[in-house]
């Protein structure tokens, strides 16, 4: 999947901020992580509100600030790392880019720190990460929705991956592969630029082409002795059966849409195929 969406953490805000006596600003937390979906729908006010406020209190930011690194994130304080740890160590691999082999490393702030302490500490803010995407992500933040990351915890629209990541064969003596997104009938003009938006950042086109003209050097010795022998019916029948395994298991949607689109290719057959030499 471009993003995977994962379940919201159970861990209520008030728990954390109990085992958190150093804490000055409790309410204000309290107050903006019980109110954080309506920030999804409308950020500028919580935007503007956060900015003012660090306008006016010069300690707020660093406080919250030393809050996180240093208490929350701090495995010398266990009572509020215990949270922590339970939500970085929530899901082995990164819901980000929902690449098996990109393990989660770090906890990222989907509202990043930086302009939203308030949601420096808040549980749905908090989304388990790998190094790779975090570094991508940075503190990337724009109150145009369309330039939104998609969010592991809320975003729905995101959940049918076979339907909307697409590859076509880039038909060269060197073959050559680029991933995109479909817009599916069902997303509107935002939804469609968020999920383009994410995966351009994080670089994901890029990530994908390079998974797949892997697992495809290794296969390309199959499917080509498959074609001598028993020609295209039969080549397109194990390649089919590639692509199933990987919807059954509902993994890996970027090497199904590498596939579908070598069978969907007459060229691959009617010309890479003859002409290949291996």
């Amino acid at each position: 999947m471009t993003t995977k969406k994962i379940d919201v953490p159970s861990i209520k805000i008030t728990e954390i901020c109990d085992a958190l006596p150093d804490l000055i600003y409790t309410e204000r937390v309290i107050e903006k992580s019980n109110n954080y979906e309506q920030y999804l729908i409308d950020s500028k006010s919580l935007y503007d509100d956060e900015k003012s406020t660090m306008e006016l209190d010069k300690d707020y930011k660093p406080h919250m600030k030393k809050i996180y690194s240093q208490r929350f994130s701090n495995n010398s304080y266990s009572a509020p790392y215990k949270f922590y740890k339970s939500i970085r160590s929530a899901q082995k691999s990164c819901p980000y880019c929902n690449i098996y082999t990109h393990q989660v490393t770090q906890l990222d702030h989907f509202f990043p720190k930086s302009k939203f302490p308030s949601l420096s500490i808040t549980p749905v803010n908090l989304v388990p990460i790998c190094t790779d995407c975090n570094s991508k992500k940075s503190e990337t933040y724009s109150i145009n929705k369309s330039e939104m990351f998609i969010h592991p915890y809320f975003d729905e629209f995101v959940k049918n991956p076979f339907e909307y990541i697409k590859c076509k064969v880039v038909e060269e003596p060197v073959i050559g592969f680029k991933f995109y997104i479909k817009k599916l009938d069902e997303w509107d003009d935002c939804q469609f630029k968020r999920i383009c938006f994410h995966f351009q950042r994080l670089n994901l086109e890029n990530i994908y082409r390079t998974y797949f003209e892997d697992d495809f050097q290794a296969f390309i010795f199959e499917i080509k002795e498959i074609f001598n022998d028993g020609g295209e019916t039969i080549a397109k029948r194990n390649i089919q059966r590639k692509m199933n395994s990987y919807k059954q298991s509902n993994s890996s949607p970027w090497l199904y849409a590498g596939y579908n689109a070598i069978l969907e290719s007459n060229w691959f057959f009617s010309e890479y195929l003859v002409n290949l030499n291996i």
